[in-house]
C-alpha cells in the first residue's frame, strides 16, 4: 500500500482539508513550496490561501529515526478559481418536480460534485379571514451535473406549495444555493468572498401541469396476436 493524498483539488482561499492514507504516520505535508502541519487528526491537513491558480506537486515527510524523508507520491495538488452563480433559467418550476435547469457562472468543475439546495421563502396568501402566511421550506439537497466550466445542469424537487383552490394566486421566491464539495459550509464561501456569489434569490413561475385524461385502451386479442405471429 503506497501513501496517497485525496482529495487533489481546492480553492485559492485555502481551507481544504487534506486526508494522507498510507502505511507511514506523516510529520508533514509539502505542496510546492508551502508546508502544512496536522491538525487534531495526525493524518488531516488544511491548505493555506494562495495569491492564484497552480499546479504544485505533493510530497509527504515523514520522520525517521535519522530524522525525515520527503517521499514523492507521484500526486499533484491543483488550487483551482472559486465557483461563482450568476443565472439560473428557466424560471419557471413544475410542482411536480423535475424540472431542467441551466445554471449559468464559472470555474465549475466536474471534481466539486456540486449540490443545490433550494430554499422556499415564505409565501403570503390572501384569505377570507385576511392573510396566512406559509413556513420557509428548505428542500434536501440535490446533485448538479457540471457540463463545462460555465454550465451545470440541475433538477428541482417536488415543490410543497399552498393549495392553489383554497388560495388562489401567490408569488413564490425562491434561493438556490450551491455547495461545492471544495468549501464545507456555503456561508463560509460568503463571508471570506466579497465578489462571488454562490447563491441567487429569484422569483419564478409555478407550473401545475393539467390532469392527463383517463383513456380506456381495447384489449390485446392474445389469440389473433399468437396466429399473425405463426402465420
Amino acid at each position: 500500500m503506497r501513501l496517497s493524498v485525496t482529495p487533489t483539488s481546492g480553492p485559492v482561499t485555502g481551507g481544504t482539508k487534506l486526508t494522507v492514507t498510507g502505511p507511514y504516520l506523516p510529520g508533514s505535508l509539502q505542496l510546492g513550496p508551502n508546508t502544512l502541519h496536522s491538525t487534531r487528526d495526525a493524518r488531516v491537513f488544511v491548505t493555506d490561501a494562495v495569491d492564484a491558480p497552480r499546479i504544485v506537486p505533493i510530497h509527504v515527510v515523514v520522520p525517521t529515526q535519522n530524522g525525515t524523508q520527503v517521499m514523492d507520491i507521484g500526486q499533484y495538488f491543483t488550487y483551482g478559481k472559486i465557483p461563482s452563480v450568476e443565472d439560473i433559467h428557466p424560471r419557471a418550476l413544475s410542482v411536480e418536480g423535475g424540472t431542467k435547469l441551466t445554471v449559468a457562472g464559472s470555474n465549475f468543475a466536474d471534481e466539486s460534485n456540486p449540490l443545490m439546495n433550494i430554499t422556499q421563502m415564505p409565501i403570503v396568501v390572501n384569505n377570507s379571514d385576511g392573510t396566512k402566511t406559509f413556513d420557509q421550506v428548505n428542500y434536501p439537497l440535490t446533485p448538479c451535473t457540471v457540463r463545462t466550466d460555465s454550465e451545470m445542469a440541475c433538477t428541482t424537487p417536488k415543490l410543497e406549495l399552498p393549495p392553489k383552490d383554497d388560495f388562489g394566486s401567490f408569488t413564490a421566491e425562491y434561493r438556490f444555493g450551491f455547495i461545492f464539495e471544495w468549501f464545507e459550509e456555503m456561508e463560509e464561501l460568503e463571508e471570506s468572498t466579497n465578489d462571488t456569489r454562490t447563491s441567487i434569490s429569484v422569483e419564478v413561475n409555478i407550473v401545475e401541469l393539467p390532469p392527463i385524461a383517463e383513456h380506456h385502451w381495447s384489449p390485446y386479442d392474445l389469440t389473433k396476436f399468437i396466429k399473425i405471429g405463426l402465420s
